[in-house]
């Protein structure tokens, strides 16, 4: 099977697509997103919501890790306690907790989980 390229951002390209399961990596990262805000909420929610719909609509699984991004200065260190405030200070770090939220809410809405 060879390799495709698409994008986050044209769902019509992601609902021609069949598998079972996606793992969402997409996201332009704090350098490029802080220098291109608009574009970074643009890939990193657009995207996120483009994906999460298309599992939604066809009742496939998703794997959307997150990253130290979505924390902040003040958050607890060494270690990160599982449930702790997240304030990131960038436009990714944003998006990522954005991520995380909105992929709870699905989750429990719209997903059975084992």
């Amino acid at each position: 099977m060879g390799r495709r390229e698409l994008s986050v951002l044209i769902s019509e390209s992601l609902q021609r697509l069949f598998f079972k399961m996606v793992v969402h990596f997409s996201a332009l990262l704090s350098a490029l997103g802080e220098q291109n805000v608009a574009l970074a909420l643009q890939v990193n929610i657009e995207g996120f919501h483009n994906v999460i719909e298309l599992c939604k609509n066809h009742e496939l699984k998703l794997f959307c890790p997150s990253t130290i991004g979505a924390f902040g200065p003040e958050t607890p260190k060494n270690p990160t306690p599982d449930l702790t405030i997240q304030r990131p200070k960038t436009i990714y770090g944003v998006s990522k907790v954005y991520m995380e939220l909105l992929g709870e809410i699905m989750r429990y809405r719209y997903f059975t989980m084992p």
